[in-house]
């Protein structure tokens, strides 16, 4: 798809909700040529949008919201500006070095850039002939430092896990333990957001995370566990769209993902894709017979490649609360945090009261309600338009896909108002026929189970 498509494509999904569109392609203009590798539609653009901001404002407010994003343009900084730098830096750190440091920094220095300490004074040097030049070596890729701030970034890494065993629950600081209070909270209030990454201290953002992750484990709740490793995931991919390309190689191949580089994409064996793909499978874009296949390999580009590994870091952090030990002994200062994280979930759980479907239900939408909690796009469709067309209201709608880990109640009441009638092109849809939920695979047993000759399932 064109760029031009796609940013007409996104404002035409704000349309009617007072928005100056010329301000909102601008803004999303201004988010490509930053951010080219990253997708626009993974922002929500009505977040914190608003009409009477001037455009620098929108920015800042955009910054904020979103800080793992590039919002501005970035100076290229010249190699004569970038020498200066490096050189004023290591002249400030040096000052508080002994003269025998000083003296054990530039031998290093000199034997890192292949510079032959001098053993005369430089007037009196033999010149030596030229040396023939040697014979250009293969480009190799940047070497990947696994320092603090890449663990805290992906705390999922080996080096990350071995890091964290030094430290016992028990003993870490309030800074610490505060911190893992907030990602929870986060992840209950952003969901598909994503957590805002606070990298200024990656200690503490890395010991943070297995104390959010022992709270949600100890309160083991499945909706909290899911809610908290969506939000988790989709930090991650909001960092990867922003890594370096060596650095994101790097990181894939810690996946251990029969994945490489091809051409701008890349590719990955059939099988790792659908292991990864998990609940993607249920949307129809994502399904392996609409993808490019060639000889066992599929071919992405890097954008659905990275919402390929979201979607695989989530799997994994969900099962890997089958392992998570729940904390017995629970200090004062987790137990508190621990009360504040079940407050705020009684009062998201007070919201999810099932909904008494009027009239009996076929049985594709009640196989849709029963995972409702990760249904695709389709099928999230058909299931409130069936209920839209059984008479049931939007508030009631809504709240039925408070079950979603990702539901976000701005965004779910848009779709459903759509779907009523009640924006856009202010016509009421219809769930697909059966015919269509037949080619979408969202039939229950071929329609043995309905009345022949029935063509919609509002007619069961």
């Amino acid at each position: 798809m064109q760029r031009e498509e796609l940013i007409d494509r996104i404002v035409r999904r704000y349309h009617g909700r007072g928005i100056n569109f010329v301000k909102l392609k601008a803004l999303i203009r201004r988010f490509l040529d930053n951010n080219p590798d990253a997708d626009p539609e993974s922002i929500d653009w009505t977040a914190v949008y608003d009409d009477s901001m001037e455009f620098d404002e929108l920015l800042e407010a955009f910054e904020k919201e979103y800080p793992m994003y590039r919002w501005r343009e970035q100076r290229v900084m010249e190699k004569k500006e970038y020498e200066d730098h490096v050189v004023d830096y290591i002249i400030q750190q040096a000052e508080d070095l002994s003269e025998e440091s000083i003296k054990t920094l530039i031998a290093a220095l000199e034997e890192r850039v292949g510079i032959e300490p001098q053993t005369q004074p430089a007037e009196v040097q033999q010149t030596s002939p030229p040396e023939a030049p040697e014979t250009p070596q293969t480009v190799q890729q940047p070497k990947v430092v696994v320092d603090l701030k890449l663990l805290a970034k992906y705390p999922w890494l080996e080096e990350a896990r071995q890091f964290l065993k030094a430290f016992y629950l028990n003993k870490l600081s309030d800074d610490v333990i505060s911190r893992g209070r907030e990602r929870i909270l986060e992840a209950l209030d952003r969901g598909e957001l994503g957590v805002t990454p606070k990298l200024e201290n990656p200690f503490v953002e890395l010991l943070s995370f297995p104390i959010a992750k022992a709270i949600v484990a100890t309160i083991n709740d499945d909706w909290l566990i899911r809610r908290w490793s969506l939000a988790e995931s989709a930090r991650c991919e909001r960092l990867l769209h922003l890594e370096q390309q060596h650095v994101f190689d790097f990181l894939l191949r810690k996946l251990e993902l029969a994945v490489e580089r091809h051409g701008e994409g890349y590719r990955i064996r059939f099988n790792h894709y659908l292991m990864s793909a998990g609940d993607l499978l249920r949307d129809v874009t994502w399904k392996l017979v609409n993808q490019r296949l060639d000889k066992g390999w599929v071919y992405l580009s890097k954008t659905r490649l990275t919402r390929l590994v979201r979607q695989h870091l989530y799997t994994s952090l969900h099962r890997s609360f089958e392992n998570t030990p729940k904390v017995t002994k629970i200090p004062e200062n987790l137990s508190t945090v621990m009360a504040d994280v079940v407050e705020r979930l009684q009062e998201i759980k007070a919201r999810q009261k099932p909904l008494k479907v009027s009239g009996r239900t076929p049985p594709c939408i009640e196989a849709i309600r029963q995972r409702l909690a990760d249904a695709s796009h389709t099928e999230n469709f058909a299931y409130a338009a069936f209920l839209i067309n059984r008479g049931h209201s939007v508030e009631e709608v809504v709240r039925e896909f408070s079950v979603r880990s990702d539901f976000r109640e701005d965004i779910a009441r848009y779709h459903v108002e759509h779907i009523a009638g009640l924006r856009g092109s202010r016509i009421k849809y219809r769930p697909p026929s059966c015919q269509t939920m037949k080619s979408l695979g969202l039939c229950v047993k071929d329609g043995q189970l309905c009345p022949k000759n029935i063509r919609n399932p509002l007619e069961f």
